[in-house]
């Protein structure tokens, strides 16, 4: 038997956003020509102050995951009369963290889309009552050749059943 819980953070975010970022970003905005393609440089306060508030914010998100999945198996335990916990996946998605690509250090967002490392599990959730996959990353080309036209995907993949590349 597998649970699945999702929890989002966007009251958190969005109080995160509205305090220091208007102000961190406003100079860098008025100089773009397009407000969407907005950045701070690493190496800047404003970047290291906007990474440590990221962080804290998917720490707690983690947490809070943490607390729910442990919620619900004392509940469906109960419920069963019996049960352990085998393994857990912390499949988060819509992050941000520090990696090595290339031989160099980046910090990579994955919007709608889950690490897949290589022997990582990961979850790819179905919707109201579709089929949720548990998948692990393996190393490209393993199951079939790559074809020349396809984008690294720097362990990488969808996090939604049905999503596209295009996606992510």
């Amino acid at each position: 038997v597998g649970v699945d819980i999702g929890c989002g953070m966007i009251a958190v975010e969005t109080d995160l956003a509205a305090g220091d970022l208007p102000d961190t970003l406003g100079p860098v905005l008025t100089d773009l020509e397009d407000t969407d393609l907005a950045w701070l440089s690493e190496g800047t306060d404003e970047f290291d102050h906007y990474i440590a508030d990221m962080l804290w914010a998917q720490d707690y998100a983690a947490a809070n995951r943490d607390q729910m999945m442990d919620a619900a198996l004392r509940v469906l335990f109960a419920r069963v009369g019996r049960g352990r916990e085998r393994h857990r996946v912390n499949c988060h998605h819509n992050f941000t963290q520090r990696e090595i690509h290339g031989g160099m250090p980046v910090w990579l967002t994955r919007k709608g889309a889950i690490k897949a490392g290589v022997g990582e599990l990961g979850v790819i959730p179905g919707s109201m009552g579709a089929a949720t996959y548990v998948v692990e990353g393996l190393v490209a080309g393993k199951l079939r050749p790559p074809e020349p036209s396809r984008r690294p995907t720097v362990s990488t993949t969808v996090r939604s059943a049905g999503a596209t590349p295009g996606r992510w």
